[in-house]
């Protein structure tokens, strides 16, 4: 069987580029396609499929009877060697797999993403042979490409590292073949087989960055994050003013941070976030955490704990206990069991915001598992628009005297009752907690929690004056939420002066001079001076979301909140409130009654009739139906709306650099090759008339036939004087470059009076 080396060459080349896009799809993409865990051995696979298409539509090209009858021998022999039966029920699967639908076997989830491969790599062969014939979309695809890394790289969006390889090889590729094809010079053989020998080196080159060492921690981007959060802002403005309704998916605007940053001022923003349904009136703020720090390092909170994801129910279980050890039978007075039912709408994270004192969370099907990770909770999945989980929590009766009393009061150790709450706590949850779990978490607590800067002495004396009254802990810790709620709330209070660079200095500045600020001033100022006293505290940020005596609420951007909680002994993490005006809401305590099933404190028998907790989420389910139902369309109208902006901003960068490299590839040409590129210039212009220049004939009889058509009033004297170059040997002055500008002149004004949109798109490409 003969093929030509240049045949071979192209077919090489094509296949390296298949296989290039399907390994970007698939590392980049591959959600959107099922493939969540890719595997290093799909790499090769996509290599081997196009390798198959290869020998079938290139080498046996002049042999379409071998190359079907190859084809249909290899899957007929496939079938008899897996069975017909099992093939079928595969392919049947596979489709209900494909399509989202009940009924596909676990366990062939593998076989579902080689089929899946396949198809992918058919795509990408296709996509490649069409890139080879218009280079020009090929470097708009990089383009694109590039934004989209660099989009992905401020905004902070993850993509896997074997992904980026990939991408930045692809990248390379295209640059170096646009490189090469601006080189001057006589070309042995065709571009693909120059790619195809700088190949090894790209591989190289790829190898090399897979093996640099990675910091373990990420830079922080903190300038370029605060201009992409502005120019975001802009962007998602000019994009509510064209398509007429709010972006869906902003998170730049969430208004939760997790960068731990106290700037100078806040912005105003009411994109709803999340809507939230409890299964009775809440009186109180519900808190929602979202990330929770431990060191304050300059004017910036860094999460350096451990945190298991047992941690929160460790600390519900104390709060448990010790309410049942201080007052037996009315755990209502202290705690309360609550439901809570959240729908997620302009978010598109990972991050699970829960309320302290969680006991389980779980979505409609069964109990979700989580991931904590340096003071965050997170879903093993990006959770978007209509995404519902339920989370059952303890509400503590904050500001209710008894409840400070409760506090207050010392925990004494009882081992059948810590026995006899453990197991209902397992009983109710699943979740298995041992005593030394619980008794060894405190003392963690205490190394993590306690770091506090050394305070200046006027500072110090400050808070003893504000104390000095205090006759316990939790009077000590109340005294200081009073006295910073006395503050004033001020949202854009001005930037700190130079020389706060530290905890001490901020305390210097913030307590002494300004007294003035937003919700991280006061829950750092909080945390720092709790410290100083000598109480584990942490600073948490996340949602505020006041309920006022309602079962629903919406969550807007703007009810993102930080705020202090500290480590009572035995009891547990406490959150308070020092931001002024939040404690008014914050702290409403509600009507205590008396328990007389004591047996049954977790159960939720004790509860009113109106106060019924709901066991499904049916209610919650029925509201949001129908925005579930179209919650697809709408994912994908919001993708198409960003992809439009990206594509348009990628589409006018490509055009700028096409535009930037061939101006200064034409100022290095000499007169003479400018003048024979303006007059190449001027004869694919004549084609656009409908004028092309037969093989067959000259420029003379070309000359003629397009005046004897008389469609054309335009100067074509261009043509003749090309001719006298070429054949007489005249020589190329000014006055022939200057006939040929004013013959382009003419053809492009005549151009545009036939047809705008053609002129438009003309002018655009060249």
């Amino acid at each position: 069987m003969n093929i030509s080396l240049d045949i071979l060459e192209k077919s090489l080349y094509r296949m390296v580029n298949a296989t290039l896009l399907a390994g970007i799809l698939i590392y980049n993409a591959g959600n959107l396609l099922g493939i969540f865990e890719p595997k290093g051995w799909y790499i090769f696979l996509c290599l081997g499929v196009a390798a198959f298409i290869v020998v079938i539509t290139d080498v046996f090209s002049g042999k379409k009877l071998i190359a079907f009858f190859s084809v249909a021998g290899l899957i007929i022999f496939s079938v008899i060697l897996i069975g017909v039966g099992k093939v079928y029920t595969f392919a049947l699967t596979y489709i209900k797999w494909a399509m989202s639908m009940p009924g596909w076997k676990a366990e062939w989830v593998d076989g579902y993403q080689v089929i899946q491969i396949i198809w992918m790599v058919i795509f990408t062969y296709a996509v490649s042979y069409v890139l080879e014939r218009y280079f020009k979309i090929k470097i708009f695809f990089a383009a694109v490409m590039i934004c989209l890394l660099g989009y992905c790289m401020i905004a902070g969006h993850e993509i896997k590292y074997i992904g980026v390889g990939l991408d930045a090889v692809y990248i390379a590729m295209v640059l170096i073949e646009w490189t090469e094809r601006g080189w001057i010079k006589e070309r042995r053989r065709a571009t693909s087989m120059y790619m195809l020998w700088m190949l090894p080196f790209l591989v190289i080159y790829f190898g090399l960055m897979m093996k640099m060492p990675v910091s373990p921690e990420p830079y922080d981007w903190k300038y370029v994050k605060k201009a992409y959060n502005y120019i975001q802002e802009k962007i998602s403005m000019w994009v509510d003013d064209v398509f007429g309704e709010e972006d869906e998916y902003d998170l730049a605007l969430s208004g939760f941070s997790t960068d731990g940053n106290i700037g100078d001022g806040v912005v105003e923003n009411h994109t709803e976030m999340m809507t939230l349904e409890t299964n009775r009136k809440m009186q109180t703020n519900v808190y929602l955490t979202g990330k929770i720090f431990n060191t304050f390092e300059g004017l910036t909170w860094k999460a350096y704990q451990e945190e298991g994801p047992k941690d929160r129910y460790i600390d519900t279980v104390e709060t448990l206990y010790a309410a049942m050890k201080y007052d037996p039978g009315y755990l209502y007075n202290y705690a309360i069991k609550s439901k809570v039912s959240i729908c997620y709408k302009d978010l598109n994270t990972d991050y699970l915001f829960v309320p302290l004192k969680s006991v389980s969370v779980e979505d409609q099907y069964n109990q979700i598992e989580f991931n904590v990770s340096d003071g965050s909770t997170f879903f093993n999945e990006n959770y978007n628009y209509g995404s519902l989980y339920n989370v059952y929590f303890y509400q503590v009766n904050a500001d209710a005297e008894l409840f400070y009393d409760f506090l207050d009061a010392d925990v004494v150790y009882d081992g059948a009752l810590w026995k006899k709450v453990l197991a209902d706590f397992k009983s109710g949850t699943g979740i298995e907690l041992t005593y030394q779990e619980i008794d060894s978490i405190s003392e963690r607590y205490y190394e993590e929690y306690l770091e506090c800067p050394d305070i200046s002495p006027e500072v110090k004396k400050y808070l003893d004056d504000i104390t000095a009254d205090a006759k316990s802990d939790v009077e000590v810790l109340r005294a200081i939420e009073k006295e910073l709620a006395s503050y004033t709330y001020n949202q854009a209070p001005g930037k700190f002066p130079d020389d706060v660079v530290d905890g001490s200095s901020f305390l210097d500045y913030f307590i002494l001079e300004s007294k003035q600020g937003y919700c991280t001033h006061y829950a750092t100022a909080f945390t720092l001076l709790a410290r100083a006293k000598g109480y584990p505290a942490r600073y948490v940020q996340g949602y505020c979301v006041p309920m006022l005596n309602e079962r629903n609420a919406t969550v807007t951007s703007s009810m993102a909140h930080a705020w202090p909680e500290v480590y009572i002994d035995d009891v547990g993490w406490i959150a308070f409130e020092p931001t002024p005006g939040y404690g008014e809401i914050r702290y409403t305590p509600w009507t205590t009654k008396r328990i007389t099933d004591t047996d049954n404190y977790y159960e939720e028998d004790y509860y009113s009739e109106e106060e019924e907790m709901i066991a499904t989420p049916t209610d919650v389910m029925e509201d949001i139906t129908e925005e579930k139902s179209d919650s697809k369309i709408k994912k994908v109208l919001y993708v198409l709306k960003r992809l439009m902006i990206i594509l348009v901003i990628g589409f006018v960068l490509a055009i700028i650099v096409v535009r930037c490299i061939s101006k200064l590839q034409y100022m290095k040409k000499s007169k003479d090759k400018r003048y024979y590129y303006k007059v190449a210039r001027n004869l694919k212009l004549l084609g656009k008339h409908g004028f092309k220049m037969k093989d067959t004939e000259t420029l003379t009889e070309f000359l003629e036939r397009v005046k004897e058509a008389e469609q054309l009033t335009a100067k074509l004297d261009f043509v003749q004087s090309y001719e006298e170059v070429i054949y007489g040997d005249k020589e190329i002055d000014n006055q022939i470059i200057s006939t040929v500008d004013e013959g382009y002149e003419e053809l492009l004004t005549i151009f545009k009076e036939k047809s705008k949109i053609k002129y438009m798109w003309y002018m655009l490409w060249n």
